[in-house]
Formats: structure tokens, C-alpha cells, sequence
């Protein structure tokens, strides 16, 4: 990879990742306010299944941060992370930039479709409808879908043992958050959220029984 793409790859994940710590940041506290200063992120209960996968994803999240920042100001830290030689190469690192923020938009158009029923985790007491609308017609994940492509595009851009091991444990927590939230929407809206699982797959379109 040259040297002038290697540069901007640090300089635009540095930036990418701190803009999206303060967009999660103000968007939680905006929904706080909207209502009545309850919080929207439930991580569940203490050390049960969902407050470790979700308490996996804030570590990952942080880490992930934290070492976009650290390679910007140190860039010979970068093999201290075993870069994976062979995938060092300037279209591969600008399309897995491509990739991430493709992903991260798409997360983003989840969420919002979702409008005041979106939450960061499964809220035992929420009182919304079943969304089956916008992208959610397309894949009953639609955030999370979002989420591992943006997971891809971030090893891609910078392929590294670390990154490797942010994507595999990534895609793992997603699974998990996935089989966790369904598990919990069946319970609740019943025949309603089993016929919209043989109608829409679990991650593609074209997956016409549930995963």
C-alpha cells in the first residue's frame, strides 16, 4: 500500500470513529430528552447473556476508537497489530472504507426507520408496534446488517491480527444480540412476528423462511 494511502486510511479512521462517538452520543441523549429523560440503551441484566454482549460490543467499540487514534499519532505502533500483508493494498483498503461507511449508513436508515420504537438493546417495557416497513421489509436486521458491513469494511481498510479479531468477535456479538432480540420479539407480538419471519429473512431479502 503506498504511503500516501496508508496516511489517509489513518487520518479518515481516526476521524470516522470519533464523528461516530459523538453521533451515538448525541443521538441517545436527543432520544433521552424526547423521552422524558428515560435512557434508550438497556443493557439488560447484570451479568446475564445480554449485559455481557452488549457490554462486548461498548469494549470492542472503545478499543477500536482508541487504536484508530493511537496509529494516527504513532504510526510504528501498526506492526506491533501483525498487518496482514497480503491484503495491503490500496484499492482493498479504499473500498473497505467504501464498505464502512456504506454500513454505517445503512445502520444508520435502520435506526431511524424505526423512529421513537428505536433502542440500543431489548427494553422489557416498550409499547411500540412491530415495524415491518422501509428496510425492514427487505431484512428483519436491518441495523445490523448495516453493522457487519461496516465490521468488514473496517478490517479491510486496515488489515491487521486486530482488526481480524474485532470482526470475528463483532460478528459473533452480532449474532448473539440478533438471536437475543428475535428470541424476545417472538414472545411479544406472537403469530404476528412468526408470519413476518417466514416473509422476510433474517439478513437478505431473497431468504424467504426465518434463519
Amino acid at each position: 500500500m503506498t504511503l500516501e494511502v496508508t496516511q489517509f486510511v489513518a487520518m479518515f479512521l481516526a476521524v470516522f470513529y470519533s464523528a461516530v462517538a459523538l453521533f451515538y452520543l448525541m443521538f441517545a441523549k436527543l432520544l433521552k430528552r424526547n423521552h422524558q429523560g428515560q435512557s434508550m440503551i438497556h443493557m439488560g441484566e447484570l451479568f446475564s447473556r445480554h449485559w455481557w454482549n452488549h457490554l462486548t460490543f461498548r469494549l470492542f467499540r472503545i478499543a477500536i476508537w482508541t487504536a484508530c487514534v493511537l496509529r494516527l499519532l504513532f504510526p510504528e505502533m501498526e506492526r506491533w497489530l501483525l498487518p496482514v500483508a497480503s491484503l495491503q493494498v490500496d484499492w482493498i483498503a479504499l473500498g473497505g472504507l467504501g464498505l464502512l461507511c456504506f454500513g454505517f449508513a445503512f445502520a444508520v436508515c435502520g435506526s431511524l426507520s424505526l423512529a421513537g420504537a428505536w433502542r440500543s438493546g431489548i427494553d422489557e417495557a416498550a409499547s411500540e408496534q412491530l415495524v415491518t416497513t422501509q428496510l425492514y421489509a427487505l431484512t428483519r436486521n436491518p441495523t445490523f446488517v448495516g453493522v457487519r458491513l461496516a465490521q468488514l469494511g473496517f478490517f479491510l481498510a486496515w488489515p491487521t491480527a486486530f482488526s481480524l479479531v474485532c470482526l470475528i468477535v463483532g460478528w459473533i456479538a452480532v449474532s448473539v444480540q440478533v438471536e437475543l432480540e428475535e428470541a424476545h420479539l417472538q414472545q411479544r407480538f406472537g403469530d404476528s412476528y412468526s408470519d413476518y419471519q417466514r416473509a422476510v429473512g433474517r439478513w437478505l431479502a431473497t431468504a424467504r423462511q426465518a434463519a
